[in-house]
């Protein structure tokens, strides 16, 4: 058996990712227990199960816009542009003057 994911992460991001990964399973359950119990309203023409059901999938719309968001943020590589761009490559914008 090979490594697994939280042996190549430090404890630190293993064990966010686990707990992201539980409170992403429990939401729906969370939610559909809410409204089973008439704390989430029904609202014509959608059903007290369904707006549950419809709010879950718009928190996790939100929650993986977020977590992108964040995670471009700590993660994202800083470029070192060590050659000029394309356009002076190509001689362009280096028109000779006569």
């Amino acid at each position: 058996r090979g490594p697994s994911v939280c042996d190549q992460l430090s404890p630190f991001h293993c064990f966010w990712s686990q707990v992201l990964l539980i409170l992403t399973a429990l939401q729906p359950a969370i939610l559909s227990i809410l409204a089973s119990s008439g704390q989430i309203a029904c609202a014509p023409p959608l059903s007290s199960k369904t707006r549950s059901q419809y709010m879950s999938v718009q928190l996790l719309i939100l929650e993986t816009f977020i977590i992108t968001v964040v995670t471009r943020m700590y993660y994202r590589k800083q470029v070192t542009r060590r050659t000029p761009p394309l356009a002076f490559s190509l001689g362009w914008g280096h028109e000779k003057k006569t």
